[in-house]
Order: structure tokens, then C-alpha cells, then sequence
């Protein structure tokens, strides 16, 4: 319970990736779109673009959108492990869909009072996202969960969404 309201920590947490997503999205230009029914096809958000340097014009791009607060790393390891249900990897890792996917894993502070700060003159929100295209690894036969690897370098920033919205739209592997 917050302030007298009753959260559950893992909506809080959805609620806060959405942002930390939508605020990567508009800073790069790029429209977001979350869905709001059931995931049944492990995609939560869709980035758009208008235009673009490629044979494609009007790339799209599909978001998985997950989030912790126990990330599964030290500051030896180089990348972030997180266990994504098999549902879900298999779903990534399918070569078949029209419009290509990654995974985007946020990680939040512990306390959901340290996630952000603001004043006038910024806004700033705690900890980062990290993403990763599963579409190079094979599917698997565990029943419940597969950990994935996430390179720490795989920052999702303003320039990271673009590279990977222009990779889309010259028809390049991400």
C-alpha cells in the first residue's frame, strides 16, 4: 500500500516501464502505441515511424516490455540475466511475424519512491532499460522459464531505437 492506495507491485512496475518506454519513444520522434487487452502475442507496445532511410518506409517495431527490481547482474558481469516465461521467448524468438520484435527489460529501483525525480527545470527516472532481439536464438522445450542474456551495452536509448528503426527499415538483422 502507497499513500493509502492499494498497488500491485507488478502493475506499479508495468505502469512505470510504459513510461520510461513512452519517454525513449517521444524523445526519438517515433510514435508509441501500448496495448491495452491481453497480451496473448507477447507484444505490449508497437513504435512507429514516418518515413525513414530505407527500402521500407513507416518501419514498426514490436516491444515485449518486462520489469524488475531484483535485476540478476554484478559490476563484473556484462549482462543482465532475466528469466522470461516460455510463452513469452517462444513468441520472440518465432522468425515468422510480419513485424519485427525485442524485448525491453526495465529495471527499477526497489522502493517505488525512488523511481523518479522532478522540478522544474527536469525529470528524471531511475535505472534503465536494456533490450534485446530474440530472433537468433532457437526455441526451447522448458516448460516454464528461460533465462536470457542481455548485453549491459544494450542501453535502450534515443540512439539505440533509432539504430534499430533504421536497421528495420533497410531491412537489416537487429
Amino acid at each position: 500500500m502507497a499513500n493509502g492506495f492499494l498497488i500491485d507491485p507488478e502493475k506499479h512496475k508495468e505502469l512505470f516501464s510504459r513510461a520510461h518506454v513512452a519517454a525513449v519513444t517521444g524523445a526519438a520522434g517515433f510514435t508509441v502505441l501500448f496495448q491495452d487487452a491481453n497480451d496473448d502475442d507477447s507484444c505490449d507496445v508497437l513504435v512507429s515511424a514516418r518515413g525513414g532511410p530505407g527500402p521500407r518506409i513507416s518501419p514498426r517495431l514490436e516491444i515485449q516490455l518486462k520489469a524488475t527490481a531484483a535485476p540478476r547482474y554484478n559490476s563484473r558481469d556484462t549482462h543482465l540475466r532475466f528469466n522470461l516465461k516460455q510463452k513469452n521467448y517462444n513468441d520472440l524468438v518465432d522468425k515468422n511475424h510480419l513485424i519485427p520484435r525485442i524485448l525491453v527489460v526495465v529495471v527499477v529501483p526497489t522502493l517505488p519512491a525512488d523511481w523518479l525525480r522532478l522540478s522544474e527545470s527536469s525529470l528524471i527516472l531511475f535505472r534503465c532499460c536494456y533490450w534485446r532481439s530474440l530472433a537468433d536464438l532457437p526455441e526451447t522445450k522448458n516448460r516454464f522459464y528461460t533465462t536470457v542474456a542481455i548485453p549491459k551495452t544494450n542501453l535502450f536509448t534515443v540512439e539505440a531505437l533509432t539504430g534499430i528503426m533504421i536497421r528495420i527499415a533497410r531491412e537489416e538483422p537487429l
